[in-house]
């Protein structure tokens, strides 16, 4: 393939995009990363306050609830509930760790509800029934599958009310909270990561005594919410851990004045780091992600090329390049890498046009990206 044909086969895949913007694929890709850039997630304080609440219901974390946590968490239910207590219905969706009870108030009665895994896809849940002056009705149990409904029905007798329980046991996996999180660049998030592993023993403590000693929220609720702090997956579970230690040992403590300094000192670090960093949906991300790795085993291609352009051709220059690259469809990390293999080549003086199976790998490539890109 010819130089004039290589450059007809670039318009044709940058479609209106300018030659000189060639892995621009998507002009208006910078504005969308900026405009979700405003659409944080609050922060830690906000976010671990924020919780619904079923409409007549009441729903109470029963003491020694540290036991049920003492081992590595694996399966977190969230299950659609009504209790019917004669003509009244009480609705509302319980969230619970396996094993842990959680306590229901639906008129005069209580009721401690209990889901326990029975299987892969089986769970048991078990209820202890009181009425309002806390004397034990009735300990029903079952077992269901997940995703299907289960009832429990209990007679009133003696000219009490019938009582009926109906369940939908689901499982949540603790990952999917992340899921319309808007998310920082790989680059970034590493860099945030890091900063939080300096205080991570300090961070457990405050959370454990949140947790276990002011009781303003609860262990599945910050599980929920820390899928979306910027820490890596091995970070974050090993700050769980740190924690259920923590709450499960009973050595959950107030910090002192130092320390909260410490957390202070972090907060406006990590604050001064991703205050101008544009943030994307994880599925944006993963299409930068697919792009750039169509793109990789052609990098030194790439890069020869846009050298070739520099040097020999002289129709954009280095800094120019640099300039436009903002609009690439790529990750900063990706492109940083270009700039530095293009320097290289410039700084060696071995600028050279492709070879006719360059152009044809890179031409493919190219393609390969673009539609990699695409939002399916």
């Amino acid at each position: 393939m010819d130089e004039k044909n290589l450059e007809n086969a670039f318009n044709r895949l940058c479609a209106d995009t300018g030659i000189k913007k060639s892995r621009d694929l998507w002009p208006q890709v910078r504005q969308r990363t900026a405009a979700a850039g405003a659409i944080r997630p609050s922060r830690r304080a906000a976010w671990v306050l924020a919780a619904s609440a079923a409409a007549f219901v009441v729903i109470l974390s029963i003491p020694g609830v540290s036991q049920s946590i003492m081992t590595r968490l694996a399966r977190l239910f969230s299950s659609n509930y009504s209790v019917r207590v004669g003509g009244a219905e009480y609705k509302g969706v319980l969230v619970s760790v396996e094993g842990e009870t959680r306590e229901l108030r639906a008129g005069d009665r209580y009721v401690q509800v209990k889901v326990t895994s029975a299987g892969e896809r089986a769970v048991k849940v078990e209820l202890l029934v009181y009425s309002r002056d806390r004397k034990l009705l009735a300990k029903p149990s079952l077992v269901s599958v997940t995703g299907k409904a289960l009832e429990i029905k209990i007679s009133g007798g003696d000219g009490a009310e019938d009582f009926m329980f109906r369940m939908v046991p689901a499982e949540k996996q603790p990952g999917s909270y992340s899921a319309s999180v808007y998310q920082l660049p790989d680059a970034v998030l590493n860099a945030t990561d890091a900063i939080q592993r300096e205080t991570l023993d300090t961070t457990a403590m405050y959370w454990a005594w949140r947790i276990s000693v002011m009781h303003d929220v609860t262990y599945e609720q910050f599980e929920k919410y820390a899928f979306a702090w910027d820490l890596l997956p091995a970070t974050r579970d090993l700050l769980l851990e740190r924690i259920r230690a923590l709450v499960a040992s009973g050595k959950a403590r107030r910090l002192d004045q130092r320390e909260e300094n410490i957390l202070k000192d972090t907060e406006a670090r990590l604050d001064a780091l991703i205050t101008s960093t544009p943030r994307m949906t994880a599925d944006f991300k993963r299409r930068i992600t697919a792009s750039d790795e169509a793109l990789r085993p052609v990098a030194k291609i790439e890069a020869m090329y846009w050298a070739w352009r520099i040097a020999e051709k002289k129709d954009v220059t280095y800094e120019e390049l640099l300039k436009l690259s903002a609009n690439w469809f790529s990750a900063e990390e990706t492109k940083a890498a270009l700039f530095r293999n293009i320097k290289a080549i410039l700084d060696s003086g071995k600028a050279r046009p492709l070879t006719a199976p360059e152009q044809a790998r890179y031409e493919k490539a190219l393609f390969k990206a673009r539609e990699a890109g695409k939002h399916k």
